[in-house]
């Protein structure tokens, strides 16, 4: 039984290297890990970043994704902002984020390797008389909507431009061993757990320069 499930899940292993992905921290590869996320979502199954930087805008899970991130793999996030497409946002903050998933069930992201938001960026400047600190259009690094089955496990994740991580209306979140470290900008909240239920946060170090774990109702009728 075991090892039919260790073979499935393989044989739904696809590299982002086979998509075209670069890897070399300045060609957008964003179109080519989606292909790639597309592809594994066929059968479920990892999507797999060896070693290398790879430069991205706004990504998209599918059920049954993993993203899988070896040690001295770099997912970077884009400066530009139109590598954010923004989409309706169901609460008073930012439509952009680099890792977006909304109704889906059984998603990770895990392994060694590093998420970097690059959020000292000058195109990410807060606007300090703005009473959100422009937070509107800076993007959050992981934003999941209504999913069930969340893993976030291992991943370094760094430097966003606003908040970290913001999970709204999840059910079974598991975040285990990873390390956050957010200064550089406003509003660097660690991980937002909002409106959530049957949530794990294990193992894992946050140094922050707003909220490290912080957790909110930002949608009336919900409850955390």
């Amino acid at each position: 039984g075991c090892f039919s499930c260790v073979a499935s899940l393989s044989m739904g292993a696809v590299d982002v290297w086979s998509f075209g992905a670069k890897g070399d921290g300045k060609t957008l590869d964003t179109a080519a890990i989606q292909k790639a996320i597309d592809k594994a979502a066929e059968r479920g199954g990892e999507v797999r970043f060896s070693t290398g930087t790879y430069l991205t805008g706004t990504l998209v899970l599918k059920d049954n994704v993993t993203l899988y991130l070896e040690r001295g793999a770099v997912l970077l996030a884009s400066t530009r902002l139109e590598d954010y497409p923004p989409t309706p946002s169901r609460n008073r903050y930012t439509p952009s984020r680099l890792i977006y998933a909304e109704g889906v069930k059984n998603i990770s992201i895990i392994g060694e390797g590093i998420i970097d938001g690059q959020g000292t960026h000058p195109n990410f400047k807060a606007d300090e008389k703005d009473e959100l600190k422009s937070i509107l259009r800076r993007p959050y690094i992981i934003r999941v909507i209504s999913c069930d089955r969340v893993n976030i496990n291992g991943v370094t994740l760094r430097n966003s431009p606003a908040w970290m991580q913001h999970y709204l209306d999840c059910s079974n979140l598991l975040v285990d061993g990873i390390t956050v470290f957010n200064h550089g900008n406003y509003n660097n909240d660690g991980i937002d757990i909002d409106n959530c239920k049957n949530v794990r946060i294990v193992n894992s170090c946050f140094d922050t320069d707003d909220d490290a774990i912080c957790f909110k109702t930002t949608n009336a009728p919900g409850k955390c």
